[in-house]
């Protein structure tokens, strides 16, 4: 499971698990005892839930990325792989001038992929990582 699909799992059981806030309450208060609809619910939901604690033990314990170089990075983002910084938000890209950039996928900003020396990665060698790699 990579980091996204994890994300995407807890937001659609959080969402859900809106719904139940007020018979979570209910039930703890002893309020809605004969409600048999609202009790499966609520096991329906704990269940989706200890099923994603299990994703995230195994997102957790999943090996640490060795990073990339700044050859490497560039290397692969000209090969056309999906190179990411810090977390799926981030991709590296490269204009139609051979610059490199850090582009954030929500808003569109960029930042260089490296100081104005050309060599200082914007980040840490740890934090760049391939997404095709991510999953191996």
């Amino acid at each position: 499971m990579t980091y996204q699909e994890f994300k995407d799992a807890l937001r659609g059981i959080v969402g859900q698990g809106c719904q139940f806030d007020d018979a979570l309450l209910g039930l703890s208060k002893g309020k809605i005892k004969g409600d048999r609809a609202t009790r499966e619910a609520v096991r329906m939901l704990a269940m989706d839930l200890r099923a994603l604690a299990q994703r995230l033990d195994d997102l957790v314990e999943a090996p640490e990325r060795k990073g990339m170089t700044l050859a490497e990075i560039k290397a692969a983002v000209d090969a056309g792989k999906d190179v990411r910084w810090a977390n799926t938000l981030y991709v590296v890209v490269r204009d139609s001038l051979g610059q490199y950039f850090i582009k954030c996928t929500s808003n569109g900003s960029c930042i260089g992929l490296t100081w104005a020396d050309g060599v200082t990665l914007n980040g840490q060698e740890g934090q760049f990582f391939s997404v095709g790699d991510e999953e191996s």
